[in-house]
């Protein structure tokens, strides 16, 4: 098994997963790791995503103040959202005017 049948072999541990999960409801949740991850609307994440979003979704360059006027969150959550995705290459090659802020 395995070697001469790549698919026998899926197969097997598809079927132990299977086995695993009956047996344990959700193994995860008895990680000391896991938690539940907190509520998006009104999130930090959901401020990023938006001026990603948005930002994907525009041709050509965009004035920064564009984006606090469409987006519906504080001018601040905007701005520290945006910089934190521009620091952590998140955003690269969009043009962007800081010039009216």
């Amino acid at each position: 098994m395995g070697y001469g049948n790549p698919r026998e072999w899926c197969n097997t541990l598809m079927d132990y997963g299977e086995m695993i999960k009956h047996k344990h409801p959700n193994p995860s949740r008895k990680s000391i790791h896991h938690t539940v991850q907190s509520k998006f609307k009104g999130s930090n994440r959901e401020v990023r995503g938006s001026v990603i979003k948005f930002l994907t979704e525009i041709d050509g360059g965009v004035v920064k103040n564009t984006l606090f006027v469409e987006l519906p969150f504080e001018r601040a959550r905007i701005e520290q959202s945006f910089e934190g995705l521009v620091k952590e290459g998140m955003i690269e090659g969009v043009r962007v005017r800081y010039g009216l802020i």
